[in-house]
């Protein structure tokens, strides 16, 4: 590749389209070259100047012409994502998720192999001293779990939501820490030669204002003074996943809020970078950048505004990405985006949210389109992500054993406290309990599912907090009558002090008859509101229908009456006609019998009228007649000219 993805002919079309422009808000996006640019600017320097202050001013100049790539993301980092990379996270532990006692129980003889069975699995057969080895085993299990309980009973959550910040932040430090390595080394390797890793910065509105004062200061304060005002950066790598070598991958990306000097904030949504991303790499399409975008989430679910964005910006989950070489990691949830059925404006759409992405198939935890409303859905979401990302592990580990990689299986499989978080820990433990006297890989679609129809639970609880009036279950209806004190979860039934304080009790439901019986009332309760809700369509139909009906008959007696009135109006106007006929021959008549005394006078007048009008109609007669002999004359002209052309043919 000899051509940086954000590389001006590739960026200039999306930043200058104008809904991009409008979605700004005045923020200015700045490639790789145009980011050194601004760093590498000259210092002033006064016309006199002694020996020290040039030799300072060069120094200082040498020192800005050698800031390098590594060194300047750094500082961005460390400015623009300081204490933010918390606010993306909701990473709140899961305390008390489980009653631990009460899931130790295992169920009735025969009913795991009737549930393992509809999912078309056969467990291994084992030996009595394998079964012997396994029932200890378990019995190690659990008696680990019950140590855990009590150690979580006595650990406050403000105590555990320190220690996940700090697994969060060390996170973070490591990934910054592998990027500028990894950077430096390809700086020091080929420095005439592009480097694998490109940038995109996106500055507040009128930073170009500062620049002149940034001249005057040292390079450390300059480049401070400039990085203020970034708003956001997204970092890419190319061929980051060794199996999409010619694929740009993301790295790094990073948003904040800044307060402007007028009093006002200013900020970028990450859509927007993501929008470029995906936008240029549309545009490398004939320099063989392969068309995909490919990320990983750090910490899969749990980060559910990474998650939710992402989702909108058409990434999926893309379980093949785990694999070493690429996304070797469970813990983040690899995503990728096939733009081959995107167009670059439907990117621009998505970017700016004019094109919407509804809740599909895609997601099959269906957790994309929550919105939490309140403090129990926020705690509800929570506790889904616990069950996705575990459910995300299994699916991983299933993906690998089935094409020779042993590795997260096995940490599925003897979920030790090193490799698995607490709250996961008891959730393997628990179903290996319940539903396993075998730890096998051959066990693992089966759980998936079952981890998958607890998050479906959790999500028609969620929902049911936002509609009170929908479906609900007969213990629903029980618990609302306590205004809302009580909420189901796929543990159970469990009142909120004891969901949502530091103890718990929850009962895992554990028949397969119970969870038949739960959905059978549920598609009963879908059915009634289903005709419940035809029943009112067609009461709607039906009062519109005899409104219309109403309306067209009060028209009819309109129009009648309107037709009515004028007709009355035309026989009134004919009468008022023949009565002033009537008057004017009335007076004619008497007008010609007062004349009659008149004698010559009358009979000489109209004799000569008579005259007069004789002489006109000759008159007229004569026009007529000759004007007849000429049209004749012309007629017999054309005749013979017609006669003399054809005998000249």
């Amino acid at each position: 590749m000899t051509q940086y993805l954000f590389s001006k002919p590739n960026l200039d079309p999306y930043r200058t389209d104008v809904k991009i422009r409008t979605s700004l808000q005045g923020v200015e996006l700045l490639n790789l070259e145009e980011f050194k640019a601004v760093f590498r600017i000259p210092l002033r320097r006064s016309g006199r100047q002694t020996k020290e202050t040039a030799a300072a001013g060069e120094a200082a100049a040498i020192e800005a012409e050698e800031l390098s790539l590594s060194a300047a993301i750094k500082q961005l980092t460390e400015n623009v994502c300081q204490n933010k990379i918390n606010e993306a996270y909701l990473g709140q532990s899961f305390l008390n998720a489980y009653n631990l006692g009460g899931l130790s129980k295992y169920p009735e003889p025969g009913e795991v192999e009737k549930e393992v069975a509809v999912e078309g699995l056969t467990l291994p057969e084992l030996s009595f001293e394998d079964q012997k080895q396994q029932q200890l085993r378990n019995n190690g299990m659990l008696s680990q779990l019950e140590e855990a309980s009590q150690a979580s009973q006595s650990q406050s959550e403000e105590e555990s939501q320190r220690e996940e910040d700090i697994q969060l932040q060390t996170q973070r430090e490591n990934k910054l820490k592998r990027v500028t390595k990894e950077i430096e080394a390809e700086e020091e390797e080929a420095r005439d030669k592009p480097i694998t890793f490109d940038l995109l910065i996106a500055f507040a509105p009128g930073f170009r204002d500062g620049i002149a004062e940034a001249n005057t200061k040292s390079i450390d304060d300059r480049t401070a003074l400039l990085l203020e005002k970034v708003v956001g950066f997204i970092i890419v790598q190319l061929g980051e996943c060794t199996i999409l070598p010619n694929a740009y991958a993301v790295n790094l990306i990073c948003t904040r809020t800044l307060e402007l000097d007028d009093g006002t904030s200013t900020t970028i949504k990450g859509a927007l970078l993501m929008g470029a991303y995906l936008f240029c790499i549309k545009k490398l399409v004939s320099h063989g950048v392969q068309q995909v975008g490919i990320l990983e989430l750090a910490d899969g679910y749990k980060n559910f505004a990474g998650f939710s964005s992402y989702t909108k910006m058409m990434f999926d989950k893309d379980i093949a990405l785990c694999v070493e070489g690429c996304f070797y990691d469970n813990t983040n949830l690899a995503m990728s985006v096939n733009l081959q059925g995107l167009s670059e404006q439907e990117i621009i759409d998505l970017a700016t949210g004019k094109l919407k992405r509804l809740p599909g198939p895609f997601d099959d935890t269906g957790m994309y389109g929550l919105v939490p409303t309140n403090l129990n859905q926020n705690k509800l979401q929570k506790i889904m992500a616990v069950y996705a990302n575990l459910m995300y592990k299994f699916q991983v580990a299933d993906f690998q054993f089935r094409n020779g990689d042993e590795r997260f299986m096995n940490q599925l499989l003897e979920a030790p406290w090193s490799i698995l978080p607490k709250n996961q820990l008891e959730i393997v433990n628990v179903l290996y309990s319940r539903y396993s006297k075998v730890l096998s890989p051959a066990l693992f679609p089966f759980l998936i599912r079952k981890l998958q129809s607890y998050i479906q639970t959790l999500i028609l609880t969620f929902r049911r907090m936002q509609d009170p009036l929908g479906i609900q279950t007969r213990s629903d209806a029980l618990a609302r009558k306590n205004d809302m004190n009580d909420f189901e979860t796929p543990a159970g039934v469990a009142s909120r002090s004891d969901g949502f304080g530091d103890t718990s009790s929850h009962v895992l439901r554990s028949t397969a008859a119970e969870q038949l019986r739960q959905e059978a009332e549920l598609e009963r309760l879908r059915q009634q509101q289903e005709v419940e809700r035809l029943r009112r369509e067609q009461e709607e139909v039906e009062r519109l229908r005899q409104q219309q009906e109403e309306e067209r008959l009060r028209q009819q007696q309109e129009e009648e009456r309107l037709r009515q009135q004028q007709e009355e109006e035309r026989l009134r106007q004919e009468a008022d006609m023949r009565l002033q006929k009537f008057k004017r021959k009335s007076e004619t008549v008497l007008e010609k019998e007062s004349h009659k005394g008149g004698g010559k006078t009358n009979r000489r007048k109209k004799t000569k009228t008579r005259k007069t009008m004789k002489r006109r109609k000759t008159i007229k007669r004569k026009k007529t007649i000759k004007r007849r002999k000429t049209m004749k004359r012309r007629k017999t002209i054309k005749k013979r000219n017609k006669s003399k052309e054809a005998k000249k043919l």
